[in-house]
């Protein structure tokens, strides 16, 4: 009798089954070990979140960002032809020190560099900057003429930076000096940025990349391996990100392209850079250098708390309200601070608005509204608006990662908040 044949169908499903349901097994089992770590490792599975949006948002924003401004636009920073021959010229920069101007485009300088050292030349400038005797320059000598270059700082700003480093070893002592290790980490990082924009990165991605190197690179500095500078750095990833996405979308959305700038048309112009990325990494570094200041200010705060007699033992809430509590007074400063500061530096560029407005009878209610409606106004709202709104956020995030994840033991509080935890423990032993 001739056996029944199996049908091959039926051996597939067959073997496939089991196939099926052990891999749902492991894939449960693999989840399930995943939550167990998620729910044991709060801390790290919260850095490992920030990582991944971080490398997400970094793949978005390398597309391209804004088309630089057309090769036949018209420019406001133009050269005669005789000043690019000059430029192109093989030229050495000698130092002197100014005599006497002769003339509305002459003046006296006596070198001290060069085989005419000692002697007294002749040289050429429109001395739009003022120069008076006695004041040490730099000459530029080229194949046709001599010309009054600039000013010579460097000596004055080395004295200033040694000063400005004594008084910091002075102050801080050990703290001072890997608080300037950071700064220096800090400005080697920040010419990485900027010569990486030159060789056509783009310019928000590049600022917020060096951001996010320089917080980490900074608090690891300062703080060391700590649960705290950790406990920092997811904080001032996650605010970081959020102002490079909120830093792109102002900038689009008030199209600020800063053309009113005559350094930001040349770069435009003769190295093709989009300048409106370049604004919006500019917040961003803005933003992480003022959330550097509030975040550990806050984690200090709320360490200074838990030591205290009253907040021992508590719960996160109460030790969180009570924190936000000082944090609302600090971040009402830092933002006083950034308007000024932004307001500071844009005021010659809101005066030269303002003058040019008078000489087109441009005044009244309708001038006002053309003054705020200016692209400069708008850029300043940019600035100011995205790291004000980033900084509010920053406190109780900071503050709550703090009061649920630091313990008394994590190191010593370090910032503004130490004299919060002595006023409380002085009030409690009295």
């Amino acid at each position: 009798m001739k056996r029944p044949t199996k049908d091959k169908d039926d051996d597939t499903k067959n073997t496939a089954a089991p196939r099926v349901k052990a891999m749902a097994i492991w894939a449960k089992q693999r989840i399930l070990k995943a939550k167990r770590w998620v729910i044991a490792h709060p801390l790290g599975a919260l850095c490992g979140a920030i990582i991944l949006i971080g490398a997400v948002s970094m793949v978005w924003l390398i597309t391209p960002y804004q088309p630089t401004l057309a090769e036949n636009e018209p420019s406001f920073y133009t050269l005669s032809e005789q000043e690019k021959g000059a430029w192109r010229a093989r030229a050495e920069y000698l130092r002197g020190t100014f005599i006497r101007q002769d003339s509305e485009s002459k003046a006296t300088v006596r070198l001290h560099d060069g085989y005419q050292s000692g002697q007294e030349v002749q040289v050429t400038g429109s001395f739009y900057t003022r120069y008076h005797a006695g004041d040490s320059v730099i000459v530029q000598r080229t194949s046709s003429k001599d010309f009054l270059y600039d000013h010579w700082r460097l000596p004055a700003m080395i004295l200033a930076a040694l000063v400005f480093i004594g008084i910091v070893l002075l102050v801080a002592g050990k703290r001072g000096v890997r608080s300037l290790l950071g700064l220096g980490g800090t400005i080697i990082v920040v010419a990485g940025v900027i010569n990486a924009i030159l060789q056509g990165a783009n310019g928000l991605l590049a600022g917020t990349i060096g951001a996010l190197v320089i917080a980490i690179m900074t608090l690891l500095i300062s703080h060391g391996w700590t649960r705290q500078a950790w406990i920092a750095i997811c904080s001032m990833a996650v605010c970081i990100i959020v102002a490079a996405f909120a830093s792109w979308q102002m900038t689009a959305l008030f199209h600020t392209q800063g053309l009113f700038d005559e350094t930001n048309v040349m770069l435009a112009q003769q190295h093709h850079v989009a300048i409106q990325a370049i604004i919006a990494g500019g917040v961003v570094l803005v933003t992480a250098g003022a959330l550097d200041d509030i975040i550990v200010t806050q984690m200090s705060v709320v360490q200074s708390l838990r030591r205290t007699k009253q907040f021992a033992g508590t719960q996160v809430w109460p030790l969180y309200r009570e924190a936000m509590n000082i944090g609302r007074d600090h971040i009402g400063a830092i933002i006083n601070t950034l308007v000024l500061s932004y307001i500071g530096a844009g005021l010659p560029f809101l005066m030269a608005i303002l003058l040019v407005m008078q000489q087109n009878q441009q005044t009244g209610v309708a001038g006002g509204i053309l003054l705020m409606n200016s692209e400069i106004i708008a850029l300043e709202f940019v600035r100011t608006g995205v790291s004000s709104a980033i900084l509010l956020l920053s406190v109780p995030l900071a503050t709550y990662l703090a009061a649920r994840y630091l313990r008394p033991s994590d190191g010593a509080s370090h910032g503004h908040g130490h004299a919060v935890g002595q006023d409380k423990q002085q009030g409690d032993a009295a």
